[in-house]
């Protein structure tokens, strides 16, 4: 991807740069901010240049019970992940752009 971002003239003829999807990454934290869940976006701040998904209480419940249908994935790591992830809960999207490749 890096190398059609930054060379958008070796793509086939029909195709060019402007033509692509607008493609967003998941912004990841450090492993102490991943697990604090909500208390992250008090510690580590809000980047408004982002985009934020944040799950209601019954969508963050409903990602629960559907982890919980895989009984024999479910071992205790996972479960603390479910409870404390920040994932479960907030995601933070970054936009791809050229610039953020090279």
């Amino acid at each position: 991807m890096k190398y059609l971002l930054n060379n958008p003239s070796t793509l086939p003829h029909p195709y060019n740069y402007d033509s692509f999807p607008t493609i967003y990454i998941l912004i990841t934290t450090n492993r102490i901010l991943k697990y604090l869940s909500l208390f992250s976006l008090f510690y580590g701040g809000l980047n408004l240049n982002h985009i934020w998904f944040v799950s209601t209480w019954k969508g963050a419940w409903k990602a629960r019970q559907a982890m919980k249908h895989h009984e024999s994935q479910m071992i205790w790591f996972r479960e603390l992940y479910v409870i404390l992830s920040r994932y479960m809960i907030i995601n933070e999207l970054k936009r791809l752009t050229n610039s953020s490749c090279s």
